[in-house]
């Protein structure tokens, strides 16, 4: 029993002497040089999962970063800063680490031109990083799940709306209902600790009557499918997920855009709280 504590003990401080950070190799948005950088998004410690958005202390930036599903063969190496620079609103948007040579990053097409936000789609999406190589990161998305019913996702859909009043999105815009025909599963992921989460959009272009910011209800809208149907966000593009803190429970990392907003969201299987590094533009 003793020999047991005592591991215990070392896997405890071993584990707050390496805390874990995910970031995000990415194109960073409206910038006019399109190489790609390396954006740490989220610190796991004695609190769970925490958003670096704040700034952190420079202990939490490595040189050297894992690429998530590839076993520690293959790697980011980063030039770090001297120190932090001082907190100020556009940091969030601004910071990150800059890669020692842009010629050996790893490659991720993005044909379908997705990740889009306040400017235009990456030519790259965004790859997973983590700043401590983790054995148990496991994101095998399953297939065959059981089909959702239409009423079942219609409704969740409808009350996700709240009391938003649909228009048709054209020229000459004019108040329409939601029906069951409307809507449609665009993405659907099931993962091996049980896990299920479903992307539904719509078949014909809507908008909130009234609303000019360019938003839209057509955006795809997730929800995680137990007993009923959760609604989690909208706007969202998957990335990828993993166990990232080796508790055996998966976390999930989406790609955020919405008006003057850009950024990243994480959710984890257990409680689906949501945790985010977002930024504005003005």
């Amino acid at each position: 029993m003793f020999r047991s504590l005592m591991f215990s003990c070392l896997l405890v401080v071993h584990s707050m002497a390496n805390a874990q950070v995910v970031a995000v190799l990415e194109h960073p948005q409206c910038q006019e040089v399109a190489n790609r950088v390396v954006r740490p998004l989220f610190k796991f410690g004695p609190n769970g999962w925490v958003s670096l958005s704040d700034g952190a202390d420079i202990s939490a930036y490595k040189s050297d970063w894992f690429v998530v599903g590839t076993g520690g063969r293959d790697r980011v190496l980063v030039k770090l800063p001297v120190v932090m620079p001082e907190p100020d609103w556009p940091q969030d948007r601004d910071f990150f680490l800059q890669p020692n040579d842009a010629s050996v990053l790893p490659v991720s097409p993005n044909p379908l031109q997705r990740y889009g936000g306040w400017c235009d789609p990456p030519a790259n999406k965004p790859i997973l990083l983590l700043s401590e190589d983790q054995a148990m990161v496991d994101s095998s998305i399953l297939s065959g799940g059981k089909s959702v019913p239409k009423k079942a996702i219609h409704e969740a859909f409808q009350k996700s709306l709240s009391r938003i009043k649909l228009c048709t999105l054209s020229e000459t815009p004019r108040p329409t209902k939601l029906r069951l025909s409307d809507t449609v599963v665009q993405q659907d992921l099931s993962f091996a600790d049980g896990t299920r989460l479903i992307a539904v959009g719509l078949r014909r272009p809507m908008d909130e009557c009234g609303d000019d910011r360019g938003d839209g209800v057509s955006e795809p809208r997730w929800f995680v499918v137990g007993k009923k149907m959760r609604f989690i966000g909208a706007s969202l593009d998957y990335i990828q997920s993993g166990d990232f803190n080796g508790d055996g429970q998966l976390e999930h990392i989406f790609w955020s855009s919405g008006y003057n907003r850009d950024g990243y969201v994480m959710f984890d299987s257990r409680s689906m709280k949501r945790t985010q590094f977002i930024w504005s533009y003005h």
